[in-house]
């Protein structure tokens, strides 16, 4: 999606050399400002994450719980969808989701968050991507999100981007 390749290299009982080439961007890199960069928020509350890489679901939850937060995770959007309803049913709250924008072969963060928007109006979504093509990205407030944090990201850009969403 990046508009990059893969070179393979292979010698037999002698090893692999794999090359990756990726465009240079053309765009001016803006940092995201961030109100104390060394400063985290610690909160407490639950917060349920999707995302299809098992990887990325363990680090985030690891840095949310860090931060104090319970942590629900799943890999695609039905399941979200599922367990958000049985945590809700249960007269439990859910604070916020943090949702992949792309899951191959499955309901990613747009679809998911407008389902959760059906139910649930005023749910606080983060989308969240690794890949700067994302139509959604540019328009995540017209999508139905509450914020966007893009891969990867340092756990003050979470912490940040939750304690300004706490604030609203």
């Amino acid at each position: 999606m990046h508009g990059g390749y893969i070179d393979v290299d292979s010698i037999l009982d002698k090893g692999t050399i794999f090359t990756i080439y990726l465009p240079a961007s053309m765009k001016k890199y803006t940092p995201v400002e961030t109100e104390n960069p060394s400063e985290l928020h610690r909160a407490s509350g639950t917060i349920l994450i999707m995302d299809d890489e098992e990887t990325i679901r363990n680090t985030l939850k690891g840095m949310l719980e860090f931060l104090g937060y319970r942590v629900l995770s799943t890999s695609h959007g039905q399941e979200a969808i599922a367990m958000f309803q049985e945590t809700y049913n249960r007269g439990e709250t859910i604070n916020a989701v943090i949702l992949d924008l792309t899951i191959p072969g499955g309901m990613g963060g747009r679809e998911t968050v407008q389902a959760l928007k059906k139910l649930y109006p005023n749910i606080i979504a983060i989308a969240s991507s690794g890949y700067s093509q994302n139509e959604e990205i540019g328009k995540y407030l017209e999508f139905g999100f509450s914020a966007f944090i893009p891969k990867p990201f340092r756990v003050e850009d979470l912490s940040n981007a939750l304690h300004r969403l706490d604030k609203t």
